[in-house]
């Protein structure tokens, strides 16, 4: 790997920081009523925002970035709490620079010409999305109520007196199908009246559920959906609110519309907006499954150093442990290993202020995280290549002492198990459903423990490393043979048992080509283990996979087989083909596909003695499959070799035709 090949990038799911690391940062945030917003903020001011500038701080010993930040500037509108200048600049991690990248989620990015009301701490904007408060035409999207209504609600809860039922920010959150739980239950249950029908005009989804960030399509099917494309935003797993993220569309019609799932996305209601329309025309409540970050540990394993370094309880480290190990229950080909005790309190930094990797995944308690936030995942990822999706290489894992802790359920304190099983979820790769409560990659709130693995994170986590197959299978003798384009090959293949021995006969076995069974294999009478048949092969390399009674189709069970191609060659009648003037040498190839390339050797005979010797060679592209070469050689006689571009083929797939030049 070279020193260009290899860079560091940091995507952060956590709080407004005002400095980070090539990571990917997770937080856990709780959920805010404004009330809660409000008292935990010590500015809050309305703002206009202009240009953002992303810029790198600090480089390493090979001039990479050690973070990346965006300064935004912006001009305040007017303060409701504490005070700003007129212009001023929110620093945020974030953003590319210099062929570098830092993706962040859960931190608000501001475009040019937005307008928010932002909740501000020394730490950046405090509770995540939840602080900043988009103003779109006079209103507030996010809580369903105008800019001016907003206003008399800030002022009120400065003076202490927001009771539950006017806090428009718990409106928001039952509105966005928030289940109760004891911390904000009496925000939640005051506001008996609030309806969350859906609007008329999609009849159904389907799938029935989709998972988020797997690129995913699902079709919207309905009436009054417009010959012009509109929008649909799914509801924001980082974010508890009405305004959601916006999907790809791929096709869109009257009746139906196709989309991608976004990343990020929860389950909730979907919105469809029309053509021009700036409020949802039609809802529909949409069941989504797992949300995946895109990113794997190569070994597929993690080991982590625990501080059990809380005063409010003791057996902390064995409540994490709990979390792990009900991880590694899910079947998933992943496993997260107990390393010993940490002594960290806090992250490496270097001489910057910026969290650096340390090579080793620690988990401790400490403090100064943020307001709002429970726990935060750094999750260090490295990229091979700027097509490489990245993979995990160091997670250090915080969580916010400044909260009070216990083991179980109570209103008091939250529990160290639910909050480490909801952030080793983002180790294992899975992003946050904030809204969806009763899931372990949900918001969490207190008196209500997790001790299990919902469905959902059961099916990404065997997304992310599916379950290794409790069988294998080997290519039989058939390996060795080169089958020729166009006719069956015989294939045979052993199935084995995870320790080597040889599966029982069992019925026959189906042979695939992507999702097309093409061939079955009978089960050898007297070879146990052994079955066999004959395939149709119709490209030049044939990808097969296997399944028998009891297992689906497995890449694990996979194999390919190289297939000779078959050529005709032409060349031009032997009288024609005069010393030092051009002849054409032409041929077809089969299979045809794309531009394929061949190889055209000339070989010269040798004129004392027997045998030829390479006299010249070309690599040719085949159009359709046909290809043509204009050749001028001495008098004697040539033999043309002619082989397969395709990777895997050998001398024993060429094609050999004889001339002779007078």
């Amino acid at each position: 790997m070279t020193r260009l090949a290899r860079r560091i990038v940091l995507t952060t799911a956590a709080l407004a920081l005002l400095f980070a690391a090539p990571a990917v940062a997770h937080a856990m945030v709780a959920p805010m009523t404004l009330q809660q917003l409000v008292d935990s903020s010590t500015v809050i001011v309305r703002v206009s925002t202009g240009a953002g500038h992303a810029r790198a701080v600090g480089l390493d010993e090979r001039a990479r970035p050690e973070a990346i930040v965006t300064d935004t500037s912006l001009t305040a509108e007017r303060a409701y709490k504490g005070s700003r200048p007129r212009h001023f600049t929110l620093t945020q991690p974030g953003g590319k620079a210099g062929g570098y990248g830092l993706l962040v989620s859960d931190t608000p990015k501001l475009a040019a010409g937005e307008r928010a009301v932002l909740f501000l701490d020394e730490h950046g904007v405090v509770g995540g999305e939840q602080g900043c408060l988009r103003i779109v035409g006079g209103q507030v999207p996010a809580l369903g109520i105008s800019l001016m209504a907003l206003e008399a609600s800030i002022g009120q809860a400065r003076r202490g007196g927001l009771s539950a039922a006017d806090d428009p920010a718990a409106r928001a959150l039952k509105g966005a199908g928030v289940t109760p739980g004891s911390d904000i239950a009496a925000a939640l249950s005051a506001n008996t009246t609030y309806s969350t029908s859906s609007l008329a005009g999609i009849t159904s989804i389907s799938p029935a559920r989709a998972a988020s960030g797997v690129g995913q399509c699902v079709t919207i099917t309905g009436t009054g959906f417009g010959t012009s494309a509109g929008r649909v935003c799914f509801p924001t797993g980082t974010a508890i609110d009405w305004l959601g993220t916006e999907a790809a569309v791929e096709t869109w019609s009257d009746t139906s519309v196709v989309v991608v799932v976004p990343r990020n996305a929860q389950a909730g209601l979907v919105k469809l907006y029309t053509a021009g329309s700036g409020s949802p025309s039609a809802e529909y409540n949409y069941d989504l499954g797992f949300s995946f970050l895109g990113h794997h540990w190569a070994q597929k394993q993690v080991t982590y150093y625990i501080n059990e370094n809380t005063g409010d309880m003791t057996g902390e480290g064995a409540a994490i442990r709990r979390a792990m190990d009900t991880w590694n229950g899910s079947g998933a080909d992943f496993t997260m290993l107990y390393g010993g005790s940490s002594q960290k309190a806090t992250l490496t930094y270097d001489a910057y202020g910026n969290p650096v990797r340390n090579g080793q995944n620690d988990l401790f308690f400490t403090y100064g995280i943020g307001a709002g936030v429970l726990a935060v995942n750094y999750m260090w990822v490295e990229y091979e290549a700027q097509t490489d999706p990245g993979h995990f290489v160091e997670s250090d894992l915080m969580i916010n002492d400044a909260w009070t802790w216990g083991d179980g359920a109570s209103a008091t304190y939250f529990d160290v198990e639910t909050i480490a099983l909801h952030e080793l979820g983002h180790t294992v790769g899975l992003g946050d459903q904030y809204a969806n409560l009763e899931r372990v990659m949900g918001a969490a709130v207190k008196g209500t423990p997790r001790r299990a693995l919902t469905a959902y994170e059961v099916e990404g986590a065997l997304y992310a490393y599916p379950a290794a197959a409790s069988a294998r299978m080997v290519l039989g003798s058939s390996a060795k043979l080169t089958p020729v384009y166009g006719k069956p090959a015989y294939v045979s293949v052993r199935l084995y048992d995870i320790n080597g021995q040889a599966l029982p006969t069992q019925t026959n076995v189906l042979l695939y080509q992507g999702d097309t069974a093409v061939a079955t294999l009978v089960a050898s009478v007297s070879d146990p283990g052994l079955y066999y048949g004959y395939a149709p092969l119709v490209k030049s390399r044939t990808d097969f996979t296997a399944s028998w009674p009891g297992d689906g189709i497995s890449p694990a069970c996979s194999f390919s087989m190289v297939v000779k191609p078959k050529v005709k060659l032409t060349v031009n009648a032997p009288e024609k083909n005069r010393s030092r003037r051009k002849f054409a040498v032409k041929g077809t190839l089969a299979p045809a596909h794309g531009d394929a390339s061949v190889v055209f050797e000339v070989w010269k005979k040798y004129s004392s003695r027997k045998g030829y010797f390479r006299y010249n060679n070309y690599t040719l592209l085949t159009s359709k499959g046909s290809f043509y070469r204009k050749l001028s050689l001495p008098k004697g006689s040539y033999r043309v070799r002619i082989k397969h571009g395709d990777l895997g083929h050998s001398d024993s797939a060429s094609t050999y035709d004889y001339f002779k030049v007078r």
